[in-house]
């Protein structure tokens, strides 16, 4: 039971990891590209989007040893 637990607190964390470094390097890019610090709503809202979906595709490749 202590390691399924341990399973799902590891993918939770490597899921939000993932997916908040996803966020900051295309907030810095967009950043970086506009020459603006401030993004629109809409602009954050693809960010989180990208982000999630990014960690959804990596899922796979995770390694949880059991």
């Amino acid at each position: 039971m202590a390691e399924i637990f341990r399973n799902l607190m590891a993918f939770a964390g490597t899921f939000s990891l993932i997916a908040a470094v996803v966020m900051m390097v295309l907030h810095g890019l967009i950043a970086i590209i506009s020459h603006k610090k401030e993004m629109s709503s809409r602009q954050e809202r693809y960010i989180v989007y990208i982000g999630i979906a990014v960690a959804l595709l990596l899922i796979p490749f995770y390694y949880f040893p059991a």
